[in-house]
């Protein structure tokens, strides 16, 4: 079925907002080969995504990869992940049953309409469900938009002979997405989409709305209940102890360490964009190791993968802010492909 200018917008707006020009040109380039005068691999972000709905016009590219793509690029990457594990092994049966829990949870008249990619909410709204997730075994997927309000001064004008001041402010919708997954064994992961806006109290609210929701009256997630945060500053120890020998596959660029008397003290890389690495400097080196010595710990690192020791797993380096807010907390601050979030996760816990 032809889609409607009205539906075309909506999947601009989506591609526009969740996907960078390297997604565009690789969905483009595989069509590239046979179908010469028509596919355009050159020109803007625009140019791509009208290139894209030219070829969905012809029959050659289908909308379920571009609901594919928006998918992928909404759900991976640029958030905020939380990650609790399982406390007793025997609920696992329990959480394997994807079916059942989305039964008590999701009503059913929202999930035969699954999923609503194209959806502006107007509140917190379920979107979409799946089981197993990306194949995995007993693992499911349960995704929720919401919509946050952001206003932004335009102009300020103050009129000297009514005494009177006008202000003009612009409202920014931004449709957030929410998601919880479990892992089909021990682990289950809510994510909340970064912001220009976000803060400490808006994520506490946000994975506050997510637990809720999935709570089903006592008898779906228990999140608080069965899970604990997962504490990634082991990941943060083990990345410190082996960065020396493992400096081709990660670069450490900044960590705050916090000693036995609750003294704190912040380590950055000269250089956040060029070579330069936590420890490459020798005076830098032996401050950490004197606080490591001293049996301080890191509580937050930012560290790089780097693509280039990845084995191919990463296109482009990522970087990865590990504990910020919460033991349990990994914030990518861009968008991945869901392969390349499984490298960086396997290096970190």
């Amino acid at each position: 079925m032809a889609l409607s200018d009205a539906q075309k917008d909506l999947y601009r707006e989506l591609l526009d907002t969740n996907t960078v020009l390297d997604d565009l040109h690789e969905l483009l380039k595989k069509y590239k080969d046979d179908n010469k005068s028509l596919i355009r691999l050159s020109g803007t972000k625009p140019d791509l995504i009208n290139n894209i709905f030219e070829a969905v016009d012809a029959n050659i590219i289908s909308l379920i990869e571009i609901q594919s793509l928006i998918k992928d690029t909404e759900e991976y990457g640029d958030q905020h992940i939380f990650v609790f594990g399982l406390l007793n092994n025997t609920r696992a049966p329990y959480y394997n049953d994807a079916n059942g829990l989305a039964t008590k949870i999701i009503p059913s008249n929202k999930r035969s309409n699954f999923p609503l990619l194209t959806m502006m909410p107007e509140n917190f709204e379920w979107a979409d469900f799946r089981s197993p997730n990306r194949g995995i075994d007993n693992s499911w997927y349960m995704k929720m938009y919401d919509l946050k309000i952001r206003e932004t001064k335009e102009n300020d004008d103050f009129d000297a002979v009514t005494n009177r001041r006008t202000v003009v402010y612009k409202v920014y919708p931004t449709r957030m997405v929410y998601s919880i997954e479990w892992d089909g064994n021990d682990r289950i992961e809510i994510k909340v989409n970064r912001t220009t806006f976000d803060s400490a109290k808006s994520l506490k609210k946000s994975i506050a709305q997510v637990k809720n929701a999935v709570f089903g009256g006592g008898n779906g997630v228990l999140v608080d209940q069965d899970f604990a945060p997962v504490d990634l500053r082991d990941g943060i120890a083990r990345i410190l102890e082996n960065s020396e020998e493992n400096s081709s596959i990660y670069k450490l660029i900044m960590a705050n360490f916090v000693d036995s008397k609750g003294g704190s003290g912040q380590f950055r890389s000269i250089d956040d964009y060029g070579d330069d690495d936590l420890l490459s400097e020798s005076s830098r080196k032996s401050a950490i190791e004197a606080y490591q010595d001293g049996n301080a710990s890191c509580t937050v690192l930012h560290v790089r993968f780097l693509a280039s020791g990845s084995g191919g797993a990463l296109k482009n380096d990522v970087n990865v802010i590990i504990s910020r807010d919460a033991i349990n907390h990994l914030i990518i601050p861009a968008k991945i492909k869901p392969s390349e979030y499984r490298y960086v996760r396997r290096q970190i816990y």
